[in-house]
């Protein structure tokens, strides 16, 4: 089992790679409760040739497709920690329609 460096902060220390057996490892997110189906985020599962196939389990937008399971756990606490600094969406001006000519 590898817990994510605590340091990191509350987004991504609460990702933990759990290993199942020789090829297989499971991402949990101990954010949510282990009663919730959204607390195993994915199934990685090692390749033959080379690389990780990964069944994301809750959408992420990430590949399917990874050279490690160390690579994955990178990816998704890129993603989170990037989804944290979004900012409000710059508002868009809501202007009255234009003027129509007579017919």
């Amino acid at each position: 089992m590898v817990i994510l460096d605590p340091s990191l902060g509350p987004s991504t220390s609460e990702l933990e790679l759990h290993k199942v057996d020789a090829a297989t490892w499971i991402i949990r997110n101990h954010g949510i409760p282990a009663t919730d189906p959204a607390h195993v985020v994915a199934c990685v599962t090692d390749r033959v040739a080379s690389g990780v196939d990964v069944l994301w389990l809750v959408p992420t937008g990430l590949p399917t497709y990874f050279a490690s399971a160390s690579a994955v756990i990178d990816a998704l606490r890129q993603r989170r920690s990037s989804n944290s600094r979004r900012t409000r969406p710059v508002p868009i001006p809501h202007l009255p329609p234009g003027n129509r000519r007579p017919r």
